[in-house]
């Protein structure tokens, strides 16, 4: 008998079916057939080959099934051997663990007795430490009082209580700050950082005022003092010319501070060859009345206000002034801060500060003063064309000129000795030496102590590692030899199990074989449907599905090449066997397809990013299908790309503009992003640079030319926006602009003699509203749908939130240029204060730059 040997493959395993052959024997006789002979002898030889079959399968499956017995015998003796060898592995790693807990119990024992001893010297350290700054402290003290009476030492006191001394000379309480100066010289000679402060006089009343090159106009090295101004400065601020908190400075202080503010300006005008502003009383006068006006209090440029009170006027400056002072030394530097600002912050803006300062030509000149209800002073810059009479009545030369016409301020002295007080103070200096030598010594011995006690703690560390270490290292030689023996064994126990099983497969074939023999032919293959024949699924035999989140096209899954029986139309009972055991592992008739259980989770759960599981049936070609089977991630969402913004691109200072009405512009259909951060002031940095804080964002999309304002901006709440009338136009590209707004409930109170505005204001709590979605309704590609996919009325998306849409209709660009086109044929002033986007926004930048408030406009008349 021959054996001849099929292939069939299950899934990714090839399978082999033995099909008996009978040998005919070694010679081959020649026989006669006769018609009528009787089929008698072919009967009796094909029962002898029946016969001579069973014989044979049944002694091959004898054979087969011995040596079952003998491999399953050794297979146990190998899993025996590997147990042990287990058990070896789990006994080492108990031991192991022992040991390493045994080395860190041993070093954390005797790091606790080094700690406490490192406590105890600590604590005494500390305590040497103490008592050696302790000492330095009275030393230093004793030397201060000893510098301070060498420093008065032969100088004079006036007896005059009125009279105190000053650096450079002395004041007279009972005088103003403008007389004190021009009497006494105690002019400023520092206006510039760029100064050297070796160089300074040591006077602190501004005599000029720094005003940056046409070059670099936005250039700022002024207002900082080359040194700290100490006690001996005081009388400037707590003695003369003070001012009442509640009811503000007086008129004549306001035509003081008026007279010093254009003294500064007089001499930077000079230094560029321009000649000085001249102040009549009546120019005071009418500056005062400007400051009275409400549209001046709201930096407007009111045109018929500004006719009423100043006349042929010439151009005007607007500012607040920081009224949180109560002497007129300190509301002059707080006026110089918004003076500076409309010099420097604002130059390069076109709003016309700095121009109307350094105008070319001969203006009766004067600042105008009114305490508001929000703790500032409104400052009023306005001016007139002078006249040659205008000039003989100049406030400003004539007043400071009769001042120092009389001369220094003097008084009655004394002469100071303190030589008494300063050896006294010696001797105690000598004692307090001796004893911080002493002191700084014990320091140094319990310091060295210390040192020592933290190298033993080290040591104890590094003798544990080391240990901890050699353990290791011999736990792992001992477990590499145990692995290998274990692993070596399930090798040869794996290859006996893959013996036996190809044994049973073989004893299975042989049994079917004799089987059939036994009923007298072969078993053809049960008639059964697809679907009863094939009741598994291997997962893995099925393509995973990848999509794109918001997909709404989803294909089918497929079978891999694998998943089909090949040739199984071999007619044999060995094929019949093999489709039995084929069903059993999972594979199908060619042709068979799959598809989804429940598409409609399939759609749902393709609409954001991740892996799914999802349920699929097979349809077999007798046109039966499977019950649903799980597949685990089969569907793989990638989640959708989208461009990107740029928020952290830089502002170019002038963001809220908008394109100029007068000049057609054609909006593109691309989409731009227009991210808004509203900031808050909280402080000067010592350059005048303004600290600020963003207290909201809030980020626009449209395409160019699109407008948003009113209730389509979200304040932030408890902040009101620091100028009325704000709107943004999405430009031609993305942008990021930073908008003031002031709080309107946490006015500070922390900001004495200092430059930090703090304005309280109304409440604004037009914000976009907050509703709930209904049931079932998301956000798909940038829209809000229902549960059903249909777009939903009265709902956005902001910053990939679903929103209420609370947007108003925007003004169009022609309806825009008609409007203005219906201003210029009226008599309208070119200001800052109008509402128009470039105007508004940037007066609201420079407002708060300039000591929160500034405004400008220049006109000249003929």
């Amino acid at each position: 008998m021959k054996e001849h040997k099929k292939l069939y493959k299950s899934g990714k395993l090839w399978m082999t079916a033995t099909v008996m052959a009978l040998a005919a024997g070694t010679t081959v006789a020649t026989t006669t057939a006769h018609a009528d002979a009787t089929p008698a002898t072919n009967t009796t030889s094909e029962a002898q080959n029946t016969d001579q079959q069973k014989a044979a399968l049944q002694k091959d499956i004898q054979n087969k099934q011995q040596q079952v017995s003998d491999k399953t015998s050794q297979a146990a003796n190998l899993q025996s051997k590997i147990d042990g060898y287990k058990g070896q592995v789990n006994d080492e790693n108990t031991n192991y663990q022992n040991e390493q807990a045994q080395i860190k119990k041993d070093a954390a024992d005797k790091a606790t007795s080094v700690d406490s001893q490192i406590n105890d010297t600590q604590t005494q350290l500390d305590n040497a430490k103490q008592d050696v700054s302790n000492t330095q402290s009275q030393i230093n003290n004793v030397n201060s009082q000893i510098s301070d009476l060498q420093k008065t030492q032969g100088t004079t006191t006036s007896t005059d209580s009125n009279i105190v001394s000053v650096p450079n000379g002395q004041i007279d309480k009972s005088k103003s700050l403008l007389e004190n100066a021009a009497r006494n010289d105690l002019w400023d000679n520092h206006y510039s950082d760029e100064q050297s402060a070796a160089d300074w006089n040591k006077n602190i009343i501004p005599n000029n005022i720094y005003v940056s090159p046409d070059s670099d106009k936005t250039a700022n090295h002024g207002e900082t003092s080359p040194i700290t101004i100490g006690n001996e400065y005081m009388p400037y601020t707590h003695q003369v010319d003070i001012v009442s908190t509640n009811t503000g400075m007086t008129e004549n202080q306001m035509r003081e501070l008026s007279i010093l503010l254009l003294n500064e300006l007089n001499h930077a005008r000079e230094q560029r060859g321009l000649a000085p502003f001249v102040m009549t009383e009546d120019q005071f006068k009418r500056a005062m009345a400007r400051a009275q006006q409400s549209s001046a209090a709201n930096l407007n440029h009111n045109e018929s206000d500004m006719d009423k009170v100043l006349g042929n006027w010439h151009s005007e400056n607007l500012a607040f002034v920081d009224a949180n002072a109560n002497n007129l030394a300190r509301i002059l530097y707080n006026a110089n801060d918004s003076i500076s600002s409309m010099l420097m912050a604002d130059a390069d803006s076109d709003w016309g500060h700095r121009d109307n300062f350094l105008d070319n030509g001969n203006y009766n000149a004067a600042f105008g003063f009114k305490l508001l209800d929000n703790g500032y002073y409104l400052m009023t810059f306005d001016t007139t064309y002078a006249t040659d009479a205008d000039k003989s009545n100049d406030l400003v030369t004539n007043t400071i000129n009769n001042y120092a016409a009389m001369g220094p301020t003097k008084g009655s002295t004394t002469t100071v000795d303190n030589t008494a007080k300063i050896n006294q103070l010696k001797d105690q200096l000598t004692g307090l030496s001796q004893s911080l030598i002493a002191k700084q010594n014990q320091v140094n011995t319990l310091q060295s102590q210390l040192d020592d006690l933290n190298n033993q703690k080290n040591q104890i560390s590094s003798d544990e590692q080391t240990k901890l270490a050699d353990s290791t290292t011999k736990h792992n030689t001992k477990l590499s030899d145990l692995n290998d023996q274990i692993s070596t064994n399930q090798t040869k126990l794996d290859q006996l199990n893959n013996d036996i099983k190809d044994l049973k497969v073989a004893i299975a074939q042989d049994q079917t074989a004799l089987d059939n023999l036994n009923k007298g032919g072969q078993t053809p293959v049960e008639a059964k449907k697809d679907n009863e024949k094939y009741t598994n699924l291997n997962p893995s035999l099925v393509v995973k599905v990848n999509v794109t989140a918001g997909d709404t096209n989803i294909p089918a899954p497929t079978l891999t090449e694998d998943a089909f029986i090949k040739d199984t139309n071999a007619n044999t009972a060995s094929a019949a066997m093999f489709m039995v055991l084929a069903q059993t592992n999972g594979t199908y008739p060619e042709g068979t397809t799959v598809e989804w259980a429940d598409p409609a989770k399939v759609q749902k759960d393709a609409q954001a990013a991740g892996t799914y599981d999802e349920e699929v049936i097979l349809d077999f070609p007798d046109g039966s299908k499977s019950k649903a089977f799980n597949v685990p991630g089969v569907l793989v969402v990638a989640a959708k790309q989208t461009p990107s913004t740029n928020p952290d691109k830089p502002s170019t200072g002038d963001d809220t503009h908008t394109t100029d009405p007068t000049k057609p512009t054609t909006p593109t259909e691309t989409t731009h992003t227009l991210t808004v951060h509203y900031i808050e002031i909280t402080g000067y940095a010592a350059n005048g640079t303004p600290i600020t804080k963003v207290v909201g964002t809030q980020t626009f999309t449209g395409k160019q030319g699109d407008t948003f304002s009113g209730s389509q901006l979200n304040i932030p709440a408890g902040y009101k926006l620091a100028m009325d009338g704000v709107s943004y136009t999405i430009g031609d590209q993305d942008e990021t602009n930073n908008t003031p707004v002031v709080s309107v409930n946490t006015p500070s109170d922390d900001h004495k003699d200092n430059n930090t505005p703090s304005v309280p204001a109304h409440r604004d709590n037009n914000q976009n509203s907050v509703a709930q979605l209904p049931a079932g309704a998301k956000v798909v590609n940038g829209q809000v749908v229902d549960a059903n996919g249909n777009v939903l009325p009265g709902w956005k998306v902001v910053n990939g939130q679903a929103v209420k849409s609370t947007d108003q209709p925007v003004m169009t660009r022609e309806a825009y240029k008609a409007q203005q086109q219906a201003k210029n044929n009226t008599k309208t002033l070119p200001q800052t204060g109008n509402t128009d986007n470039l105007a508004v926004m940037g007066l609201g930048a420079a407002t708060l730059l300039g000591m929160f408030g500034l405004a400008g406009v220049n006109k000249k008349r003929n």
